[in-house]
């Protein structure tokens, strides 16, 4: 389980919160999806911080949400 009840009075937000709604779910990782097939970065969604947003990162995020 993540607490991310910071995020209510904090402009940071969380690696993988990419549309900012202080949430890690599915609309995130459609997000990360998007940004790979523009060929567009986002600190938030570069998961695995490796500085390139690919599939890993979609799949760290799942895992993220899964609780794993």
């Amino acid at each position: 389980q993540v607490d991310n009840s910071y995020c209510e009075n904090d402009i940071t937000f969380l690696i993988g919160d990419v549309n900012q709604d202080c949430l890690i779910n599915i609309l995130d990782a459609i997000q990360i999806i998007n940004l790979i097939l523009n060929q567009e970065y986002n600190d938030l969604a570069d998961v695995n911080l490796d500085q390139v947003i690919n599939i890993l990162d979609v799949i760290r995020l799942i895992d993220i949400i899964l609780g794993e």
